[in-house]
């Protein structure tokens, strides 16, 4: 198929009249984005050098566009390039950093091994039986262990594969929306954005849910599947998703919320049909998981979450910005008596709430700024211990500032030319289809979360595969502007 001919028959199924629930849903997320936006610019712009950075950026966004325009060569064949250009970057760096797992990762990867030699003592650990769910991704490297033995190497690739499977359905899921072409430009940008290769060489259970994640949106949208078969597929692979990932709260969440919105549209019950079914699939899937780790001793709870306040006790923290907090866990989580502890638990909860409206919103813009704001990280995959503490190689040092400021200034990039992209379907009325919606969706359910939950830089990851995805629009936009440009001269 050419990309004319893919132009067109994308094009066909996006409705040309904006209705007004939609546009409200637009507006939203368009705002909240160029909120984001904004932060994002005050804090470039407090950066030394700035302006050689975009030097460096500024041209990758063109030429990827450039080359995804101009690049002749079938779906079917992009789709298998994109893999292996994706694969093999990631994979180089996950060769080449010979650092170790630390914390949840460490524990990850020993309990792992423990698990395949029929070593199940952990299990009984005071970890997890609050975080029972937490057996989820020690099962998935138990089972790579057992494939492929024992060491490092061999999961990592395992998951730059998942890594590089999520940049081909970026790939995917942007041709639903847009065209052919601005679908391979946000494919090719994914593959050059720096955060995801921060996180190449660590055994973060983010790859393999991610995947699974999207991949269970994917399937849900290709209409050409019976909708019995796109239900089934789609819950089953969201409950792997969130067996080694628990966001499955968030996907389901969209869903729901996309599914009455659909039905208001469109009038049509078979979309009523297919999200039930789905939520049916994906519930049942995840009891027969869970059951299975209950069965063979891998888990008491099997994925239960004992303690869910934790995650509120510390993302309302006012004085960590909703950040990690060594006193939350020395006079709350340590507590012995879990119904005391879920008792002050709740208590703190309420107090850190009745704020007042004004520190709140304070509260919440500085969540933001950290959140999805501040410097991205390379202590996860590059770090190393030293008397007791994180810290970067010798090597490292020199180029570390240089690789977050060019990641930061990407970061921008990404969400300027999405804004740039919804305001123009706002200002040109055009509507978005289904796929789109269900993105749009899953993002600010995934923004919302963040606001009442513990932040972490590296949670961005989830959610810059969907912004990536819409930046699809914003590349559209840029590129018939040009045309039109270029027609006049």
């Amino acid at each position: 198929m050419s990309i004319q001919k893919d132009k067109i028959q994308i094009g066909e199924i996006i409705p040309q009249k904006l209705d007004m629930l939609t546009k409200l849903v637009l507006l939203i997320f368009t705002a909240y984005i160029m909120f984001l936006t904004l932060l994002n610019i005050c804090y470039v712009s407090h950066l030394k050098g700035t302006f050689k950075y975009i030097i460096i950026v500024a041209p990758v966004f063109v030429a990827c566009i450039f080359i995804a325009n101009k690049l002749r060569i079938s779906p079917k064949a992009f789709l298998i390039c994109i893999f292996i250009l994706a694969f093999c970057t990631k994979a180089l760096i996950a060769i080449t950093a010979s650092t170790r797992p630390v914390s949840d990762f460490k524990t990850f990867y020993d309990c792992a091994v423990a698990l395949q030699s029929g070593n199940k003592s952990w299990s009984k650990w005071a970890y997890f039986s609050d975080w029972a769910y937490q057996t989820g991704p020690i099962t998935y490297y138990a089972i790579l262990i057992k494939i492929f033995g024992t060491g490092l190497l061999p999961l990592k690739l395992c998951n730059c594969a998942f890594m590089a499977g999520t940049n081909t359905l970026i790939y995917l899921i942007a041709r639903k929306i847009t065209n052919e072409y601005a679908a391979r430009s946000v494919a090719l940008l994914y593959v050059f954005y720096p955060a995801p290769y921060f996180l190449a060489s660590v055994l973060t259970n983010q790859h393999f849910a991610a995947f699974m994640f999207y991949a269970a949106i994917y399937v849900l949208m290709i209409s050409k599947f019976n909708f019995l078969v796109r239900a089934l597929l789609g819950g089953i692979i969201a409950a792997l998703g969130n067996a080694v990932r628990p966001l499955g709260t968030v996907v389901i969440a969209a869903a729901i919320v996309w599914c009455i919105i659909e039905l208001i549209r469109t009038k049509k019950v078979v979309t009523l049909g297919l999200v039930l079914i789905m939520i049916i699939t994906y519930s049942t899937a995840l009891w027969g998981i869970s059951s299975y780790l209950i069965h063979e001793d891998i888990s008491p709870y099997g994925l239960s979450n004992n303690f869910p306040l934790w995650k509120f006790v510390v993302g309302l923290n006012e004085k960590t910005s909703g950040q990690y907090s060594l006193e939350d866990q020395s006079n709350i989580f340590y507590i012995d008596d879990k119904d005391k502890r879920d008792t002050i638990a709740k208590a703190t909860i309420k107090e850190r709430i009745n704020i007042g409206p004004k520190r709140m919103l304070k509260f919440m813009v500085k969540k933001q700024e950290v959140m999805w704001g501040s410097m991205d990280t390379l202590r996860w995959g590059f770090y190393i211990y030293k008397n007791k503490q994180l810290v970067p190689p010798a090597d490292l040092k020199i180029i570390e500032n240089r690789l977050l400021k060019t990641e930061k200034v990407y970061y921008l990039f990404a969400l300027l030319v999405l804004a740039l992209g919804t305001i123009s379907l706002i200002r040109q009325k055009k509507n978005i289809n289904s796929v789109a919606l269900y993105v749009i969706l899953l993002l600010m359910g995934y923004f919302f979360v963040h606001m009442l939950i513990e932040v972490q830089v590296r949670y961005r990851y989830f959610a810059m595969i969907s912004v990536f995805i819409l930046l699809a629009y914003g590349v559209q936009y840029l590129v018939d502007k040009y045309a039109v440009l270029k027609n006049k001269k």
